[in-house]
């Protein structure tokens, strides 16, 4: 068993997880997520969420419109702030790991994101003012971080409430299910084929499987653009994997079923 993604300990949501074979594929089933969260201003904590050790807290006022202002600062790509309680590794351990060792020694590390899209949904002023958000990213962007930084944009501290992940790749809240249900026996199993459906199809003939199987490039009769994903099924119907342009009119397996 492999997943595509882990969630945060006080989230909850969409894990991608896929079986056997099923995992070659996982790097190509959870490209973007979507969330909904809370953020709770004038609360700084260790974990960049509420339910850690409180280490600065005051009260803030601002315009609901200055919110709205400061979330289009964080579109695009840029380098984020890795939480000192996460799963990232640093010499060879977690960063939780080193934070419940001692926390001041947790090294400050960054990562490259990227936030598609970000909205606010609801917002409810006062003294400590609470935010419901939107937002769609790419993979390893952290929501707490985001939260602590967008705390300090608009002058104060925040940190993140309630965490929901919605959405991974083309998986939803909707049609996930429960880990009771999976305990009882209640799984439907999605077949990798189905759940690569995003990728284009292509069938390729008897002639070219032994190319495709070991890894060497066979001709397509289209032009799509470099690097571009196809799901492959031979002229029975069966899948055999993903093939990856690599050049006018070639295609390469990137990864095979077989």
């Amino acid at each position: 068993m492999g997943h595509a993604g882990i969630l945060d300990l006080p989230a909850c949501g969409v894990v991608v997880v896929a079986l056997g074979r099923a995992t070659k594929f996982l790097p190509y089933l959870s490209s973007d997520k979507e969330y909904v969260f809370e953020v709770v201003f004038g609360i700084e904590t260790d974990t960049f969420d509420i339910w850690g050790n409180v280490l600065r807290e005051a009260p803030m006022s601002f315009q609901e419109t200055q919110l709205r202002d400061a979330l289009q600062v964080f579109l695009g790509k840029f380098q984020q702030e890795v939480p000192p309680f996460s799963a990232k590794r640093d010499g060879g351990k977690r960063l939780y790991e080193l934070a419940r060792e001692d926390f001041a020694s947790v090294p400050n590390r960054t990562s490259e994101v990227e936030i598609l899209a970000l909205r606010m949904l609801e917002f409810s002023p006062g003294s400590f003012p609470r935010a419901r958000l939107w937002m769609r990213c790419s993979a390893g962007t952290y929501v707490r971080s985001l939260a602590k930084q967008l705390g300090k944009n608009l002058g104060g501290f925040a940190s993140a409430g309630f965490i929901v992940r919605i959405r991974a790749g083309r998986f939803t809240l909707e049609e996930s299910q429960t880990l009771e249900e999976v305990l009882n026996g209640e799984e439907k199993l999605i077949p990798v084929e189905e759940a690569l459906s995003d990728f284009p199809l292509i069938i390729i003939s008897d002639r070219f499987l032994s190319l495709f199987f070991n890894g060497h490039s066979f001709p397509y009769s289209a032009t799509p653009d470099l690097n571009m994903f196809f799901r492959v099924e031979d002229r029975r119907g069966n899948f055999l994997g993903l093939a990856r342009t690599i050049g006018k009119s070639f295609l390469k397996a990137e990864r095979t079923w077989k």
